[in-house]
């Protein structure tokens, strides 16, 4: 079974392009800070620019290379939000009727198998840099496990996270899941 939750930042020179290519069975939450770059998703390219956030789901493979970027790329299961939240009950016909009995995030951003409404471009400089920092608290409560409530901690700046990236999906996609806060 793949790590339930896994953060890395990369930086690439022009001097020094970087290929980042990652085929495991998890989400992808890619952080776009600086830069552009050229991603591949299930054999099709795309361009990205910066500030933005791309969702992948488990069943797309990608791969990055490019020259001049700073990106974030969180690796996940949704069980990390939630136990309950296992693929296979993601990929159940009443998905969306779970989520809204129980209150779960519906990631729809990732489980959407179109690359074009998985990247969001409307980021400004200043929340990408909050998404960021958020990222970079995850990272830290894990590795230094400061006290009992790392884990929760942890969670709750992830969720933070992934709240804004729905937020921002139903600004610029719209759609039928939007919250009354959308």
């Amino acid at each position: 079974m793949p790590s339930v939750f896994k953060a890395e930042t990369f930086v690439s020179k022009s001097s020094n392009p970087t290929s980042l290519s990652n085929k495991k069975k998890v989400f992808h939450l890619i952080l776009l800070e600086k830069g552009r770059i050229c991603i591949t998703v299930n054999g099709k390219e795309y361009a990205c620019f910066s500030p933005s956030v791309i969702c992948l789901n488990e069943n797309q493979s990608f791969e990055i290379v490019s020259e001049d970027f700073l990106l974030k790329v969180v690796s996940f299961l949704p069980e990390f939000i939630n136990k309950n939240m296992t693929i296979s009950n993601m990929q159940k016909k009443n998905y969306n009727d779970f989520c809204n009995l129980h209150d779960f995030l519906k990631l729809t951003p990732f489980i959407n198998h179109n690359f074009e409404n998985s990247y969001i471009s409307d980021l400004s400089p200043e929340l990408a840099g909050f998404m960021s920092a958020l990222i970079n608290e995850c990272v830290k409560q894990y590795e230094q496990k400061p006290d009992w409530y790392w884990s929760c901690r942890m969670r709750s700046y992830f969720l933070d996270c992934i709240n804004i990236i729905e937020r921002l999906y139903y600004q610029e996609f719209g759609g039928d899941d939007r919250t009354n806060l959308d």
